[in-house]
């Protein structure tokens, strides 16, 4: 029983990551048809009147700007918009995050030590940071509960006295402001990527729709295959800004991640 209860509980957390997944991609595909779906199917039926011509393969909402401004406000500026904000935020958190890191490490050394003793601020980081790599190398494991460092005087103190140790939430803390300027590193090249791709065909095409003299375009048609660009370097381009997006990539592949990296 102590065996198998990790186990089955580590086996339901995949079950539901994969639920979570599954419903995710289902919600966009759905969202995807409900935006496009009845328009294509039911447009010249509500109006009426066909504005396609015979032997054309073109959507009845094709001429008609005013949907499509719609259409390419929930298509890019709302998922554009909502990405530059969280990204933002992100930026928001690791700079402050980083000023105060900053005001910690340059901080004055205690008053009671000697001014001929005293240090250049450099070499009192370097110091510092090797006293934190060599306490999280000498606290054993029994040392961590619940995900969380306790200090070194764990084994001393009653049972919900414990604390964390001050080099491992230090160590913690940098973990983190690491693992967020790379997600908002990550965010930036994705969204710099999505709306280099699909800019150009949004505006094209809702000036194409009002303005009969754009019709015949060139930039239209380069636009357009711009866009669909943008799906075959997706692809590439999630594994290449996230790790976990990299291994699953391989493992579609069958391609082991050791030979990678070899």
């Amino acid at each position: 029983m102590t065996v198998n209860f990790p186990l089955q509980v580590l086996y339901r957390n995949q079950q539901g990551a994969t639920a979570r997944a599954v419903i995710q991609m289902a919600a966009t595909w759905i969202l995807a048809f409900v935006v496009h779906g009845p328009a294509i199917v039911f447009w010249d039926y509500v109006t009426g009147v066909s504005a396609v011509e015979d032997g054309t393969c073109v959507a009845e909402f094709y001429s008609n700007w005013h949907f499509l401004m719609c259409v390419s406000v929930l298509d890019f500026a709302v998922p554009a918009l909502s990405v530059a904000y969280f990204n933002t935020q992100i930026y928001r958190s690791i700079r402050k995050r980083s000023q105060r890191s900053q005001a910690e490490d340059a901080g004055p050394l205690p008053a009671s030590s000697p001014a001929n003793l005293r240090v250049p601020v450099r070499l009192a980081r370097f110091l510092r940071s090797s006293l934190l790599v060599w306490r999280q190398r000498t606290l054993d494991s029994d040392r961590r509960e619940d995900g969380l460092c306790r200090s070194p005087e764990t084994h001393s103190r009653p049972f919900g006295a414990r604390s964390l140790a001050p080099s491992q939430c230090d160590t913690r803390s940098r973990y983190k402001l690491l693992r967020d300027r790379k997600m908002a590193r990550s965010l930036a090249i994705i969204l710099v990527t999505f709306a280099i791709c699909w800019a150009p065909y949004s505006l094209l095409t809702i000036i194409r729709a009002a303005c009969e003299k754009h019709k015949g375009d060139p930039f239209y048609n380069f636009a357009f295959w711009l866009l669909w660009v943008n799906s075959s370097i997706n692809p590439f381009l999630y594994p290449l800004c996230h790790k976990r997006f990299r291994k699953a990539f391989l493992k579609v592949l069958y391609i082991s991640p050791n030979i990678m990296n070899t």
